[in-house]
């Protein structure tokens, strides 16, 4: 049937067409039929029925997605403010295009950082992924929500002028965008998709509690299917973002002995509270390398390696922010120690090493710190 299904889909597509394209022998036709059958009709169907502006995009982003999804069938109860320690792939093994750049230099030692519940998003250069794009357009009833549903990418990703897709369609005056990715977020919390909202708070993402769906709030909508480590996270937020902020604010002040209080004061909590990004997508090393602190640093790094990998908007590490300051040599010398990798690239494909030739970037961004103290 689906041989058949998919063979009258390629018929009626060579009827239509004056286009002279080559036609698959029988062999290959079935090869094709039982590998793409299933995913190229759900995702014809689904095309049909959402109607998008931009229907191949749509339809990659759906194969992508089905070829991806069983990786993730298995449903697992979230824990309440606990990221999992899962195996991160062997990045060690991960050659860059230089190939041996490292060669010479003692080996960082691994700092994982958990693997997404979200997919792999594919930003551009200016940080915005599909997501974004999709936040200025129209759709019909239901369209942005499905798409989200689809593409799973988290929408607390900030492009280049810190702007999330919410922000984007705000300021694009698109109300109905502004509700479907509202109603996303409330999804996420009613099928208790806890680790994606922790993930979404770590990323700086700062409209989880105001969401509403058809009147209700996400705790009661949580609340309501029974989602208690879901309503627990939730309700947890506000005191989180306060001793985040605090957190930043120290580290800004240089006050390290204050910065150790609030890190050590819950078991466990301390990592996340390193880990969690501001509105501005810096986390606690990224402001501690800019205010060049190093003892600050010497201790975020060592005690919270996970630090290292985190990334900006636009996927810039602290080891990235270093390279372009005055004192690069001490703080790049900590944090390699420390486990961070000189090879890792940001969104505009840039190494660390670019920034020590080219500051300005860098500067700007330390410039933009230094105000928040004064």
């Amino acid at each position: 049937m689906k041989d058949q299904l998919l063979g009258g889909m390629l018929d009626r597509s060579l009827d239509d067409s004056q286009i002279d394209i080559p036609i698959f022998r029988e062999e290959e036709g079935r090869y094709l039929a039982s590998s793409l059958g299933d995913p190229l009709i759900r995702g014809l169907t689904e095309v049909a029925n959402t109607r998008p502006k931009d229907p191949v995009t749509y339809l990659a982003t759906y194969l992508y997605n089905f070829a991806n999804k069983s990786k993730n069938n298995e449903e697992q109860e979230p824990n309440v403010l606990i990221i999992p320690d899962r195996p991160e792939e062997n990045v060690e093994n991960i050659e860059n295009d230089n190939g041996d750049e490292d060669a010479g230099y003692p080996r960082s030692p691994i700092s994982d950082v958990p693997e997404s519940a979200f997919s792999n998003p594919n930003r551009d250069e200016h940080g915005q992924s599909v997501i974004h794009f999709a936040a200025i357009r129209s759709y019909p009833k239901d369209g942005l929500f499905h798409l989200l549903q689809e593409s799973q990418v988290n929408v607390g990703f900030r492009d280049e002028l810190h702007r999330t897709a919410r922000d984007v369609a705000e300021l694009a005056n698109i109300r109905e965008n502004i509700d479907e990715i509202d109603r996303y977020v409330a999804y996420l919390a009613a099928r208790g998709e806890t680790e994606k909202l922790v993930e979404l708070l770590l990323e700086g993402y700062d409209h989880i509690l105001d969401v509403e769906d058809e009147g209700a709030n996400i705790v009661d909508i949580a609340a309501e299917r029974g989602k208690e480590a879901t309503v627990q996270f939730l309700q947890s937020i506000p005191n989180y973002v306060t001793q985040r902020e605090e957190v930043h604010h120290e580290i800004r002040t240089g006050n390290v002995a204050r910065v150790k209080e609030l890190l050590n004061k819950n078991n466990g909590g301390g990592k996340l509270l390193a880990m969690g990004k501001n509105s501005m997508s810096r986390c606690a090393l990224h402001i501690a390398v800019l205010r060049e602190n190093e003892e600050m640093v010497r201790y975020i790094a060592k005690t919270y390696p996970e630090t290292l990998r985190i990334g900006d908007n636009l996927e810039r590490t602290a080891l990235h922010y270093a390279m372009g300051l005055p004192s690069v040599e001490e703080l790049s010398n900590i944090l390699i120690k420390a486990g961070a990798k000189r090879i890792v690239k940001d969104l505009k494909s840039r190494q660390p090493s670019y920034y020590f030739m080219n500051k300005s970037d860098i500067e700007r961004l330390q410039e933009e710190e230094e105000n928040l103290v004064k």
